[in-house]
């Protein structure tokens, strides 16, 4: 069929519904359906505030793809030693810092997989936050200072009868070192429990 059959079969078939009594119920049944559709998804949409990390604020809009970068996040910090309170007794600094080394590689990369959109920008810039405020500067600052005393002092005769945890706390400023890091890891156990939020 040419196609200026088919507009002219098409036009006189359109001009005959508009003409039929079932014309006016059937497209007031479809406006109806088409607004109970966008007030069902309005009503179902949830928004979740996040304030955290030195006052960073977002707001999430809650929808399938954010769920799961969500939960991936959540699982990478929750199962490593940055998603458990810092042990004075029990924990070894080096230890550690090998643990949030591993989390923010995953987390990057992570990041790197998601194709940014406007519905989930906010939970990319949420995660970016995560690494570059949470626990970037702890690092930056500690890490290297730490790690190059540690392995001095662990090749030293005096110390092969101390336990890491004894060693470590002989460590010069020591105390300011576990305050930082408490502190860091005290915001990121705080968006750990928002990240849970978004996804339950």
């Amino acid at each position: 069929m040419p196609w200026y059959e088919f507009i002219e079969w098409f036009q006189h078939t359109f001009d005959g519904f508009l003409n039929s009594k079932l014309c006016m119920p059937l497209l007031g049944f479809m406006i109806i359906v088409g607004f109970w559709g966008i007030y069902r998804n309005r009503k179902r949409t949830k928004f979740i505030g996040i304030t955290d990390i030195n006052a960073f604020s977002v707001t999430i809009k809650v929808n399938m793809k954010n769920i799961d970068i969500a939960y991936m996040m959540f699982v990478q910090l929750k199962t490593r030693k940055i998603g458990v309170k810092f042990d004075e007794e029990y924990d070894v600094i080096s230890e550690v810092y090998d643990s949030w080394y591993s989390v923010f590689q995953a987390i990057r990369e992570l990041l790197m997989s998601v194709r940014p959109t406007p519905n989930n920008k906010e939970l990319i810039d949420l995660g970016n936050k995560v690494l570059n405020v949470g626990m970037r500067p702890h690092l930056t600052k500690w890490q290297a200072k730490f790690r190059k005393w540690y392995a001095l002092e662990l090749e030293k005769e005096e110390n092969d009868m101390l336990t890491p945890q004894e060693l470590q706390k002989k460590y010069p400023e020591y105390d300011l070192l576990v305050a930082d890091l408490k502190n860091s890891q005290n915001q990121i156990l705080d968006l750990i429990d928002k990240l849970e939020v978004i996804f339950t």
